[in-house]
């Protein structure tokens, strides 16, 4: 069942990398783009209009072909959410699906559509991980499914992050909340008996499976983060 309230809908041949047909109701799209045009010009021409600096080259890398089809091998729908500057320079939040449309897998189809009121009511905007409020709900409702489990709840902690402020810069900052949160976020993919949050300032929060080697776990999701920032990151967790 196609959701009518997209901005765009895209079907995109796999084999030959092309769109094969643009629905376009709200003229989301240049005319230019229809049907033949090369999938990556798309994707290179949409990141470049429409996400800021800092998100091209995540976007590049997430919205490439290869990394949708491996998403789509999980689940049914591969999701991505980006913030959109909009007319009169404001925010909006943007959602694009893909999944497949036929057996063979052959064809995706693609929308765009706004989310702008419901991210931010459940997202915190810097991460885009829960906030506080859906954390507790989906933690609530993850002990109610499933009461016999054994959970434990942390707290987790960026020690000294004024320091990374203080002398990187406030981007600098919120860079790393974006790339711990992003960390989290894979090793949450692991496992869906794992709720994350970003809370506050440096604080994120889990609910997750106890188990052993549980601590050295989360340290290897903090060192990920730490690689591709080139900063040093010191980070602590509390039950």
């Amino acid at each position: 069942l196609i959701q009518l309230d997209y901005e765009y809908l895209t079907l995109i041949d796999v084999r030959s990398a092309t769109l094969l047909n643009v629905l376009n109701p709200h003229q989301a799209l240049p005319r230019n783009f229809t049907s033949g045009v090369a999938y990556a010009e798309y994707v290179r021409h949409a990141i470049g209009i429409l996400l800021a600096s800092e998100y091209q080259a995540d976007a590049a890398a997430k919205f490439a072909l290869p990394a949708i089809i491996r998403g789509l091998n999980f689940k049914p729908t591969y999701s991505l959410i980006y913030p959109v500057q909009a007319t009169g320079g404001s925010t909006q939040y943007k959602k694009w699906r893909f999944t497949w449309l036929d057996k063979q897998r052959q064809t995706l189809m693609a929308t765009r559509s706004d989310v702008t009121f419901d991210y931010q009511s459940n997202f915190d905007v810097l991460t885009g991980l829960y906030n506080r409020k859906t954390f507790v709900d989906q933690a609530t409702l993850l002990l109610k499914n499933k009461p016999a489990g054994s959970y434990v709840m942390i707290s987790l902690d960026l020690n000294n992050f004024k320091i990374i402020n203080d002398r990187y810069g406030h981007a600098a900052g919120d860079k790393t909340l974006r790339l711990l949160g992003e960390e989290l976020l894979r090793y949450r993919h692991n496992d869906e008996n794992i709720v994350v949050a970003h809370d506050v300032a440096d604080a994120f929060l889990l609910l997750l499976p106890n188990k052993a080697g549980l601590r050295e776990e989360l340290l290897m999701v903090a060192k990920k983060a730490e690689h591709k920032l080139g900063v040093p990151l010191q980070v602590t967790g509390r039950l």
